[in-house]
């Protein structure tokens, strides 16, 4: 008896320990320097939820986890020094990577709509919570299904050195 369930057993286990898994567990997504969390308000966006089929709206928080200030340049450039609405567009400090899965590595794409009034250095408080927003519009990159993060660069008083870096959750575009 014994001897069957194994049987039984063995190609199951076989199968479940080779199959390619895909699913958001087996993604690496670490590598920032764990001083902002960034989240997206969901982690499953389609075309046809977006304004068209061509456009999602992505949204979400970032947070400042530490107990100084930072800058990055996701702004609105003519609204004040002091903003709480953040934008994750082309020509700022966030973009979207796509997730490779031949080579396990992540890749930028442009996939964010432009912000017409342009971006600008805004800080980053303290423990405050600020809400994110980004138009992504479909592009030959984006045209098949994939998975997506949110990068952020992000600097202390000297914007001109190496930013610090941190990764939105992933989430998948259908």
């Amino acid at each position: 008896m014994i001897k069957k369930c194994f049987l039984i057993l063995l190609p199951i286990l076989f199968l479940a320990f080779c199959s390619e898994d895909d699913n958001d567990e087996s993604i690496e997504n670490s590598g920032g320097f764990g001083k902002l969390t960034i989240s997206t308000d969901s982690k499953v966006y389609t075309w046809q939820n977006g304004e068209s089929e061509d456009m999602i709206i992505l949204q979400g928080s970032l947070t400042n986890e530490t107990d100084s200030i930072y800058y990055t340049s996701m702004g609105d450039y003519y609204s004040s020094d002091e903003q709480f609405q953040l934008f994750v567009a082309c020509n700022s400090s966030a973009n979207i990577e796509k997730y490779r899965k031949n080579d396990k590595s992540w890749y930028e794409v442009e996939i964010c709509s432009y912000l017409i009034e342009g971006s600008k250095y805004i800080a980053l408080n303290p423990s405050v919570i600020y809400s994110i927003s980004g138009h992504l519009r479909k592009d030959k990159n984006t045209s098949e299904a994939g998975i997506y993060r949110i990068r952020v660069d992000y600097y202390d008083k000297n914007v001109l050195k190496t930013p610090y870096r941190d990764y939105s959750n992933i989430f998948e575009i259908q």
